[in-house]
């Protein structure tokens, strides 16, 4: 299986996480350098509307294609981890180049699992699936009732004349239930 691939808007917390890839011009360093766009004149232009998104999506993938040309390690080796998160300034739903890297890894045989959105607590920890867990309660219950029988049979039978006692009786008035 490939590595699975979200993207984020920067932000301390994500900086601190081993899964991240900063991939801007501003603060990338090492690998993410590999994936920033070279030039200023690109970035600013696309955010302040004087560069077509299509012009930028063409110019980008092609500085990617390049890019893949002289350093193919370094593609693999993103390619290798287990999950990555793409990293960028660009507020969420905005045209930013981490979605643009995003599918590129993709037809490389990535996962793209989608926008990791600001101020939700992605958490993952060994507790966190206790609810479910504990959703399956009372079957649990019925399962430790039961081993006191021998076979299910038996709890059939015993179970079948006792409901039939219990429903031959009348309910009981609600004044007797709570007095």
């Amino acid at each position: 299986m490939g590595v699975i691939v979200y993207t984020a808007q920067m932000s301390r917390l994500w900086k601190a996480e081993p899964d991240a890839l900063d991939i801007t011009i501003k603060s990338s360093r090492g690998l993410g350098a590999v994936f920033a766009p070279d030039t200023w004149d690109m970035v600013t232009g696309v955010k302040r509307g004087t560069v077509s998104t299509e012009t930028y999506r063409h110019w980008y993938l092609s500085l990617l294609r390049r890019r893949y040309r002289q350093d193919q390690t370094a593609w693999d080796s993103v390619l290798a981890r287990p999950r990555v998160v793409l990293l960028c300034y660009c507020p969420v739903g905005q045209f930013c180049h981490r979605h643009l890297l995003a599918e590129m890894l993709k037809k490389l045989g990535a996962d793209y699992c989608g926008e990791i959105l600001p101020g939700v607590e992605h958490r993952q920890h060994r507790y966190l699936n206790n609810r479910a867990e504990n959703s399956h309660q009372p079957t649990r219950q019925r399962e430790r009732r039961m081993q006191r029988f021998k076979s299910p049979g038996q709890a059939q039978r015993f179970l079948s004349t006792l409901w039939s006692h219990r429903t031959a009786l009348p309910p009981a008035p609600p004044s007797v239930l709570h007095a």
